[in-house]
């Protein structure tokens, strides 16, 4: 008997998730501003996380759903690589973030 091999094809939206970020202007200087888009509306939290794993940056929000912007203050930060992280109580997404002077 032959069974066929089955393989993921795709990634569901998880019902409560955030999908889509994208973090722009990149690299940033002064500031830089995360759009994504929420499943449902509740609550966010978005981080800014160092090369060392240090949070310099939090921040969180209650938002609707849909598509939502939420600025970031970056003028504070050192030049180099970040990782920027929007969290929902069901799913989370990341983007690198390059602070330039």
């Amino acid at each position: 008997k032959v069974i066929p091999a089955q393989w993921p094809t795709g990634i569901n939206n998880v019902a409560g998730g955030v999908n889509n970020l994208a973090v722009y202007p990149n690299p940033a200087a002064q500031q830089t501003t995360a759009g994504f888009n929420m499943n449902t509306a509740g609550d966010a939290t978005i981080s800014v996380t160092d090369a060392l794993g240090r949070v310099v940056y939090t921040s969180s929000k209650n938002l609707p759903a849909g598509f939502n912007e939420v600025t970031i203050p970056t003028s504070s930060l050192a030049k180099g690589v970040y990782v920027v992280k929007v969290q929902t109580d069901k799913a989370a997404e990341t983007q690198r973030l390059t602070i330039a002077d």
